[in-house]
């Protein structure tokens, strides 16, 4: 494809070249370009020229005119914004998305914390409950060896008495 410049640029030598044959032709003793003996004839004339210059440059432009690529770079242009916009919303959502991820995330690290600190009193609880259970058994265990004793002395004092009184 050729843009507006390369066909500017291109219709300006050709007018070049008819000019230049246009002054050949005047003046014959003056030879024509090579280039421009392919392309055009000296006998045709400057309109003829044009002509063939107007109809070239409808056949090698297949761009649309100017106006037409204004509007289609428009397209463009509030394509891309809605597809920046249509991306922000899409990124805010996900942000939302994430941010609240981000909160059941601690409220989730508070409940593990809170649960730790439960299991931690709880095998306090246990623990205290062991001693406590401990300490009573050993207490019983004492009021057992204190009452064997106790309970020998009475034997012992009943047999000496029953000795004294020998009955």
């Amino acid at each position: 494809m050729t843009t507006d410049i390369e066909l500017q640029e291109f219709i300006q030598i050709r007018l070049a070249e008819a000019a230049v044959l246009e002054n050949t032709m005047d003046n014959p003793t003056t030879t024509p370009l090579p280039a421009m003996k392919a392309h055009i004839s000296p006998s045709k004339s400057l309109n003829q020229m044009k002509h063939v210059i107007e109809r070239t440059k409808k056949t090698t432009t297949k761009q649309p005119n100017s106006q037409t690529s204004i509007n289609a770079f428009k397209e463009s242009i509030m394509l891309m914004k809605s597809d920046i916009q249509n991306s922000e919303r899409q990124l805010a959502v996900e942000m939302d998305k994430s941010q609240k991820l981000r909160e059941l995330l601690h409220q989730d690290e508070e409940l593990i914390k809170q649960l730790d600190e439960d299991r931690k009193r709880v095998r306090e609880q246990k623990n205290r409950r062991k001693w406590l259970m401990d300490e009573a058994m050993k207490r019983v265990d004492n009021l057992k060896e204190m009452a064997q004793r106790k309970r020998g002395k009475l034997l012992e004092e009943k047999e000496t008495l029953l000795l004294l009184f020998d009955f």
